[in-house]
């Protein structure tokens, strides 16, 4: 059976019950798979129920009015909106539509914040939050972090980092230890021993989220054929361009042996994914580079769902007593382990 001659709702149906990375893969397929795959039909079901909810309450209600429910998707992957007070930020992970959420570091406990002489609160034009603490001045450092897990989306594994940068003056980092654990409130915790990157050197990372401020812009691709550009969702995976070509000359084959199909398959060559926008982009690495922020992984953790349990998450790096400046802790996110 030719599942392009299926009724678009019933493709939709079907792609509904994949995963967004799939659902950009199977777009390229033919005009038919194109429309069911970028329908609100499949992207609704990419977002989590309690969306309305949490953007009513972040003052980010007007990314409801969005045209599509791909576009409120994309905006939620790309722009983490801010709720608590902005003490906490919220995002969709791009790949599996599961929530990610990065908490600040006013919410964070740190040891001797409020002590002038050893850290101090600014602003930094990087942050999504209004404040950073920067390290001035210590030889114990310690941060505590804590997130219900009622926030997190359901059978998923998550791992969490600590979120930082150096300044130019920085000191005392150089193969720093860390010890770091993470678990639930009164049960075990994972413990294991990390390492700070040295001081002005940028941790090579597999990051996939963008930490700056920037003006969002979406950008519209306008195809009047199956070999237009994929609307909003170039960038999902590199890897999908391996993929997309295989089935490409599948499609090939197919309109060889069916004049019905001629039309319908994608002739040009599939373009690399990348999002149409540019606010909290997925960066290459250089981009990354020049962010400056990078991260270190406190351990990971299943969330099974249903339970109202306290993760908590601890980062202690004492340096045999050494004195450090010049770390600005961002914050802690939690968000889903890739696969990749």
């Amino acid at each position: 059976m030719d599942l392009q001659q299926l009724p678009e709702g019933c493709i939709a149906n079907i792609v509904s019950l994949t995963t967004p990375e799939d659902a950009c893969r199977l777009s390229v397929l033919s005009k038919n798979f194109k429309s069911a795959a970028e329908s609100d039909a499949v992207w609704d079901k990419f977002l989590p129920p309690e969306t309305p909810t949490i953007l009513s309450q972040s003052g980010e209600s007007g990314l409801l009015a969005a045209k599509s429910k791909k576009e409120l998707y994309l905006a939620l992957c790309n722009k983490p909106v801010l709720i608590n007070d902005g003490k906490l930020s919220f995002s969709l992970d791009k790949w599996s539509g599961k929530k990610c959420y990065m908490i600040s570091a006013r919410e964070l406990g740190i040891v001797w914040a409020d002590t002038p002489e050893y850290w101090r609160w600014t602003s930094h034009p990087e942050s999504r939050f209004q404040e950073v603490a920067e390290l001035l001045h210590v030889c114990w450092l310690e941060i505590h972090g804590k997130l219900e897990t009622r926030l997190l989306s359901p059978s998923t594994l998550y791992k969490a980092y600590l979120v930082f940068k150096f300044t130019p003056e920085a000191y005392g980092f150089k193969h720093l230890p860390a010890e770091v654990t993470i678990g639930l409130e009164g049960g075990e915790r994972s413990k294991q021993t990390v390492f700070f990157p040295n001081e002005g050197e940028m941790n090579d990372f597999e990051r996939e989220m963008d930490y700056s401020e920037e003006e969002m812009d979406f950008s519209e691709v306008e195809s009047d054929d199956a070999e237009g550009e994929i609307n909003d969702s170039r960038g999902l995976s590199e890897d999908a361009e391996g993929e997309s070509k295989d089935a490409k000359g599948e499609s090939d084959e197919t309109e060889g042996e069916s004049d019905g199909a001629k039309g319908e398959t994608r002739d040009a060559e599939v373009p690399e994914v990348v999002f149409n926008d540019d606010r909290y982009q997925r960066e290459d690495r250089d981009q990354r580079e020049r962010s400056g922020w990078s991260e270190i992984e406190l351990g990971e953790f299943f969330c099974e769902g249903g339970d109202d349990g306290l993760l908590k998450m601890h980062c202690l790096a004492n340096g045999g007593g050494h004195w450090k400046s010049g770390l600005i802790v961002q914050g802690i996110e939690v968000r889903p382990k890739r696969k990749y």
